[in-house]
């Protein structure tokens, strides 16, 4: 990926992204060749560019994980613009939130899990699950478990 500002960052959010949009929670290293990877980032470079600079350099992404965090701002833009610039400020920043925030339990949960080894589907699954729960208004009292699968995204 030649000419690419975050070249590794931008394959591992199209690979991702790839995942998320077609279904695949896991994805086999051998299934997904890098001209697959180079194909989806070239299809989507401007959401792709878009959520790396949104999420790049804060800690909240150096704790969770580039291909995450990136992806899941490439996803939550898609889906409700304004509402994701929000979340993903307040999630960044820690700021204004009030026990029960999802958004709290989100940054509270990925504090606890530091040092455990979980994959980058693992990770994006849990963000659009806290996503959904601060989209319902739900509070949350208790981590939001890991299933296996990606949610439907709530607008």
């Amino acid at each position: 990926m030649r000419g690419v500002k975050y070249r590794n960052e931008a394959a591992a959010v199209a690979r991702l992204y790839y995942g998320f949009r077609n279904d695949i929670y896991h994805i086999d290293s051998a299934a997904l060749t890098k001209q697959m990877i180079c194909d989806e980032y070239r299809k989507h470079a401007k959401k792709i560019d878009k959520g790396i600079d949104t999420v790049a350099g804060t800690s909240f992404t150096k704790m969770a994980g580039m291909s995450s965090v990136g992806t899941a701002a490439v996803i939550l833009a898609e889906t409700n613009p304004e509402q994701a610039a929000f979340f993903l400020s307040r999630m960044f920043d820690g700021t204004h939130l009030k026990r029960g925030d999802a958004i709290l339990k989100l940054r509270n949960h990925f504090m606890e899990l530091q040092g455990k080894r979980l994959k980058p589907s693992q990770k994006l699954e849990l963000i659009l699950r806290y996503w959904n729960a601060w989209r319902q208004g739900r509070s949350v009292s208790s981590a939001i478990a890991i299933r296996g699968t990606y949610p439907k995204v709530e607008k």
